[in-house]
């Protein structure tokens, strides 16, 4: 016992005669001096250091106080890289020998700028650029040099510790100066434990850090991020035994093992534990405005194969799931309510096997495939029982007032198509759109090449069956091209005319009709300018409101002179007559041209006329009719008691009163056609004339006498 006493003895002696030995028997400072030159000279920059001191209670070591390298001179004249101090730890035999073989390795307080500028450049990049020398040239090709073994490069380095204290990473990204931008790794604290082997090397990492960006989270704030990582190094094969990270409150696992750096190989698995999407804001605060609730979940996403076949997705996998989520906002119209969401990721395509969600009263279903994310091909299915498409859109926006100008979104920006194609069909049992109520909505959906087509539209409103049809092409985003092709069956003519114009109360009745349209533009300005097309309608069991159609006839028909029993007839005294016109039908065809509806073939069938003609209506609801008012065999036949008004019957002893239709839609103007009903009048008068002359001689004379005077009237 006494022996190992005195032994220690000695020994503690030896070593405290090393301590007090080895700061004269090294100079560290010039040890440290002496590399600088050669380091400046291989990074291009100059570096200052402070104090220079050697380190022997805590290990054989040099730490060096207030280290700093300088800046490219073209970038801030900040430090490029700055810290507060520097200590590292040696092996003891290779100083005596004045050579530097690192152990270990504490920084405190580092400070990292990375700069990119207008020209994309980087402020290192003359730092890792070797300088160009000139070779000989060589016709035969250069032999590529082997991968050197990383398990034996480390091995000669064997720094088995590392540890960065309350270091800070800045990334300035100038290429865009309107838009410059600063990324941050704040606070970052780092401790790696490495342990060596001639057969592999085990290292451990531990990392907490924030992660800041500029205008996205508030000054001195940010998302932080805890990393836990475990690793074996072997010869051609790094093996992620276990790597966790946890983003604020999403917590992250992972495993990975890459094969042959050559060509790397790589099979790795991660996960995301299941998550509240309340823990999202803390991450992305452009999402604080936003109120998030539901469970996010990544399983079973996976990533096997070469560096090239992860870049092409290929060897890509897993599934995302979102339960009993739900998005409130005051940006919101209505919250979104009882999201679920369950999607699989293989490769560049995307199955989403169901999103379902509820918003107010709706609920949306929507199974869709997407084939070749970089260059998608998507096909959807989207059923509802219930869908209020005003409460799933904002308010529309403000219209500009007299004198201003509307600045549309991209304004100046050519805007090209979506590259993609879509191919999908809708199912919706009751909808709400602009207040409209619709039901058993059918449509099918394509897009391919800048090419927009809705297929067989089909639902029930306003009484009746609107179905339809519609091309659109995109190829000029500002001035579409597009084309609808609308049948309307049965629907109620106030109640669309009420919904969609401002005729509330004029036209009553069911309409039926055909119609196709073409036209440019997506502003009712240029659309109006280019709008064409044909069609034709009819309007049954109808009435039109506030004007009886005979009665403004028989008004014009006071002027003339002898046509005052037909003026009694068609407009009898105030509140006799209703001041409606009612119809069986109404019908014709017409074609839209240069701002206007050329009728043709315009009939209006009623108990006591038919009317026919044509002419233009407007876009702007103005009114160009030519038609002619046929009176029934009913009225007629009180005109034919009259010994003058029976002249102006035609051949089927009914009266036709030539008339023209001016004004506007909403306040119509009818009269006869005064230059038309004055021929009329003329021809009357002769006949009434001719035949008097001849009744008159017949009874003089006889009946042969009334011959003579026959051409005189021809």
């Amino acid at each position: 016992m006494k022996k190992i006493l005195i032994g220690l003895g000695v020994f503690l002696g030896l070593v405290l005669a090393l301590l007090i030995i080895l700061p004269f028997v090294i100079n560290i400072r010039e040890i440290v001096a002496a590399q600088l030159p050669a380091v400046e000279k291989q990074i291009h920059r100059k570096i200052a250091i402070g104090d220079v001191r050697l380190t022997l209670l805590t290990g054989v070591g040099a730490e060096i106080r207030s280290v700093s390298i300088s800046n490219h001179p073209d970038f801030r004249k900040e430090a490029f890289v700055s810290m507060e101090s520097l200590r590292a730890r040696v092996r003891l035999l290779p100083l005596l020998k004045k050579t530097v073989m690192v152990s270990s390795i504490s920084i405190v307080k580092p400070d990292i700028l990375i700069e990119k500028d207008g020209q994309g450049r980087m402020n290192f990049a003359d730092m890792i650029t070797a300088p160009k020398t000139a070779e000989p040239e060589s016709k035969e090709p250069k032999p590529q040099e082997p991968v050197k073994d990383p398990l034996a490069l480390l091995g000669t380095i064997q720094v088995s510790n590392i540890s960065i204290k309350d270091a800070r990473f800045r990334f300035y990204d100038a290429s865009k100066p309107e838009s410059a931008k600063e990324y941050a790794l704040d606070r970052l604290n780092l401790a790696l434990d490495a342990a060596y082997s001639p057969q592999e090397i085990q290292v451990d990492l531990g990392m907490d850090v924030n992660l800041m960006v500029s205008d996205v989270f508030p000054k001195d704030a940010g998302a932080p991020l805890s990393i836990r990582c475990s690793t074996l190094l072997r010869k051609n094969e790094l093996l992620i035994e276990r790597l966790k990270l946890v983003l604020g409150k999403m917590t992250f696992n992972a495993a990975a093992r890459i094969q042959d750096f050559a060509a790397p190989h790589i099979d790795g698995q991660l996960d995301l534990e299941p998550t509240s999407l309340e823990n999202l804001p803390a991450i992305l605060p452009m999402l604080k405005p936003f109120a998030l609730k539901g469970k996010l979940a990544l399983s079973d996403l996976r990533a096997t194969g070469t560096i090239d076949e992860l870049k092409e997705l290929k060897g890509i996998g897993g599934k995302v799931s979102l339960q009993n989520g739900s998005i409130t906002s005051s940006a919101l119209v209505n919250s979104i309510e009882k999201i679920q969401v369950s999607a699989v990721l293989a490769g560049k395509d995307v199955k989403v096997q169901e999103l379902t969600f509820q918003v107010g009263a709706s609920d949306v279903r929507l199974d869709a495939g997407i084939q070749n994310i970089f260059k998608p091909a998507v096909t959807f299915n989207l059923t509802s029982s219930y869908l209020d498409v005003d409460g799933l859109l904002p308010p529309a926006s403000k219209a500009a007032q007299p004198g201003e100008t509307k600045k549309e979104a991209g304004a100046g920006k050519p805007q090209k198509a979506p590259d993609l194609k879509a191919d999908g069909r809708v199912a919706i049992q009751k909808c709400k759109l602009k207040g409209v109520q619709l039901e058993d909505v059918t449509a099918e959906l394509t897009y391919a090449d800048a090419v927009a087509v809705l297929k067989k539209l089909r639902f029930t409103t306003f009484g009746g069956v609107v179905a339809t049809s519609a091309r659109v092409d995109l190829t000029d985003m500002q001035t579409p091209k597009w084309s609808i092709d609308l049948g309307l069956e049965n629907i109620s003519a106030n109640s669309a005319l009420s919904q969609f114009t401002s005729l509330k109360d004029t036209l009553y009745g069911n309409v039926n009709t055909r119609l196709s349209l073409q036209g440019t533009g997506k502003e009712w300005s240029s659309i109006s300018k280019s709008l064409g097309g044909k069609g034709s309608a009819n309007v049954v069991s109808g009435k039109l409101a506030s004007l009886n159609l005979l009665d403004a006839v028989g008004q014009s028909l006071g002027k003339f002179q002898g046509l005052g029993l037909l003026a009694q007839t068609l407009a009898p005294q105030a509140g006799v007559q209703s001041k409606e016109t009612t119809f069986q039908d109404l019908a014709g065809k017409f074609s839209v041209l240069e701002g206007k509806i050329q009728l043709e073939d315009l009939t209006m069938a009623a108990r006591d006329f038919l009317l026919s003609g044509g002419g233009q209506i407007g876009l702007d609801q103005k009114l160009d009719l030519r038609t002619s008012v046929v009176l029934s065999n009913a009225l007629s036949a009180r005109l034919e008691k009259d010994n003058y008004m029976k002249y102006l019957l035609n051949k089927n002893k009914q009266l036709e009163i030539p008339c023209a239709i001016s004004g506007d839609v909403q306040k119509p103007q009818v009269a006869a056609d005064g230059d038309s009903l004055n021929r009329m009048l003329q021809k009357a008068a002769t006949t009434a004339a001719k035949d008097q002359l001849q009744q008159g001689l017949e009874k003089k004379v006889g009946k042969d006498a009334g011959k003579l005077l026959q051409g005189l009237f021809e």
